[in-house]
């Protein structure tokens, strides 16, 4: 049970959410469930190797069975992921994939008790390995215990390595490189539900969706990994003031910095407000990536262009791929004046700051696939053109003729941000990538 608002002491029903965590698991082992039916890797040379299971990871790990009925509304098992093998990825010895994720079901209250539960999210992740062996390494496991805040019952692991990507009896995994230039086929079984529009760190991705049966969906995806460009920074306490966000669903994730009760915080680069926080933070954070890495994730969108409303749809009508540290995570929204389809991202202008300097400036990717009778619905058209334009930085809009494919190779705009500085009666505007105020001044 995990509380949605922690601020007093006495929780009502009204203010607790009991979420379950589900996993996604292998097809093979548990068919009424979020699972990978199959994996191929597509080399450059347009030859395919096809992925086999290997194992539970970890290999012991206890697993719980869901409750997902025929219109696909409940709580998904609670499954293990599990490593598979591509023989000659390119990877030298090491050709093992962890492959896995979750599915998020919650409830809202109903009466004295709960309603039934829906299934809101799903997360996954397909991840290139390498092993490390420890004796020191124990099985990881799952304890449940009281809150000290607020009482409520909640689940922590134990025994998990923080340098291991993921652990077992003995054994640290690591993440090491994607083979250059290859593709996956990632065909998924997921509850109808929570399909819809996805999003994800994925190159030039290419998705289509069946119904399975009243429950789920068959999600089929094939694409390149992504660069994931994470924009942050080691900050002292006493150099941050107390930030004003624009929107509760903007400011509210970091809260916990704010009252003293967390200190870091890694934001969902999709979510309702994400762009906001950006915009906020982004004086802070400066033009330099925290770290950029290779990851090939999809997970569907949390929010909706308003327009998707009068455009109901099963199964997935479309997907936008990105690299950019926050994004808009569905259809971008067609200007009619323009004859363009205008979206959001923002990112760093520069790669990490090493050894003093970076000299890499990052290089902005933008995905997008609609189903046909999306596009129609949205934009009443019927045929879509590919092209090209420049994606942005700061949250600031970038354009594209509509298209199914993809933008590539934009630099990431370096940030003009705007903010003012009072010193007794005078103001002062300041601009630039990284405004600060003058010695003397005080941001208002």
């Amino acid at each position: 049970m995990l509380p949605s608002d922690t601020s007093t002491d006495c929780l009502t029903l009204m203010e607790l959410q009991p979420i379950v965590s589900g996993g996604i698991g292998n097809c093979a082992s548990a068919s009424n469930a979020a699972c990978v039916e199959s994996i191929t890797l597509i080399k450059p040379d347009k030859s395919e190797v096809v992925a086999r299971p290997i194992q539970k990871f970890p290999k012991a790990q206890q697993e719980f069975p869901g409750t997902i009925d025929s219109n696909g509304r409940g709580f998904a098992p609670g499954l293990a992921s599990w490593l598979w093998k591509i023989e000659g990825d390119g990877g030298g010895a090491e050709n093992d994939y962890l492959v896995g994720g979750v599915v998020i079901s919650t409830a809202k209250p109903a009466g004295a008790g709960w309603g039934d539960p829906e299934l809101v999210q799903f997360f996954f992740e397909l991840t290139p390995i390498f092993r490390e062996s420890s004796a020191l390494l124990k099985q990881p496991t799952m304890k449940i215990q009281r809150s000290p805040i607020n009482g409520s019952s909640e689940v922590f692991p134990e025994n998990s390595a923080s340098g291991c990507l993921a652990n077992d009896e003995g054994v640290c995994l690591h993440r090491r490189a994607f083979p250059a230039d290859a593709r996956y086929k990632v065909v998924l079984q997921i509850p109808r539900n929570i399909t819809g529009w996805l999003n994800g760190r994925l190159d030039a991705p290419i998705v289509n969706s069946t119904a399975i049966n009243g429950a789920f969906d068959r999600i089929t995806i094939e694409a390149g990994a992504s660069e994931n460009i994470f924009a942050g920074k080691w900050i002292k306490k006493s150099e941050l003031p107390r930030l004003t966000f624009p929107t509760d669903q903007s400011g509210r994730p970091y809260e916990q910095i704010f009252s003293g009760k967390g200190g870091m915080m890694v934001e969902d680069p999709g979510r309702d407000g994400a762009l906001d926080a950006y915009t906020v933070w982004a004086p802070y954070l400066g033009d330099y990536a925290f770290a950029i890495n290779q990851t090939w994730t999809v997970s569907n969108a949390l929010i909706s262009n308003p327009a998707e409303r009068r455009c109901p749809s099963r199964g997935v009508v479309g997907v936008v791929a990105t690299n950019a540290s926050a994004y808009s995570a569905t259809a971008p929204v067609y200007n009619s004046d323009t004859g363009t389809l205008d979206y959001k991202v923002a990112a760093p202008h520069y790669g990490p700051y090493i050894d003093g300097k970076s000299e890499k400036v990052n290089s902005g990717t933008y995905g997008l696939s609609m189903a046909a009778s999306q596009v129609k619905c949205l934009y009443g058209m019927l045929k879509i053109k590919l092209n090209q334009s420049n994606s942005s930085a700061s949250a600031t809009n970038a354009s594209e003729k509509p298209a199914t494919q993809s933008a590539q190779g934009a630099s990431k705009a370096a940030p003009k941000l705007s903010i003012s500085c009072v010193k007794g009666k005078t103001v002062k505007k300041v601009s630039g990538t990284a405004p600060r105020c003058p010695a003397g001044f005080k941001k208002r």
